[in-house]
């Protein structure tokens, strides 16, 4: 019985942790970025984080932590951009959130 609720458990956390959830931005990869709306969503994942930091005080942290998003988000935008048309990121949800959004990191 033991054996059989540890399975299930196991197999829920897994289904509700591919089933998106919050993806840390951190941990974003572009090449694992399939679609025009999946970097959309990366995108903002990534300016969202950015954002946070730039509410929290100033410390070493937080700056390297900050620089290392700028890295990503320049990954990530290098990634889109090869491999996908602007027309095709433009249907996606979140996509008018992105402009809004770098104004405010800039």
């Amino acid at each position: 019985m033991k054996k059989l609720l540890l399975s299930l458990t196991l197999g829920a956390g897994l289904v509700l942790a591919s089933c998106g959830g919050d993806t840390d931005a951190a941990d974003i990869k572009a090449e694992d970025l399939e679609t025009a709306c999946d970097c959309v969503d990366a995108m903002n994942t990534i300016v969202d984080r950015m954002i946070e930091l730039l509410d929290e005080d100033e410390s070493e942290e937080v700056d390297a932590e900050y620089e290392k998003l700028e890295e990503k988000m320049n990954e990530v935008t290098k990634h889109c951009t090869k491999e996908f048309k602007k027309e095709d990121a433009e249907g996606c949800d979140g996509y008018d959130d992105i402009s809004e959004k770098m104004r405010q990191i800039r």
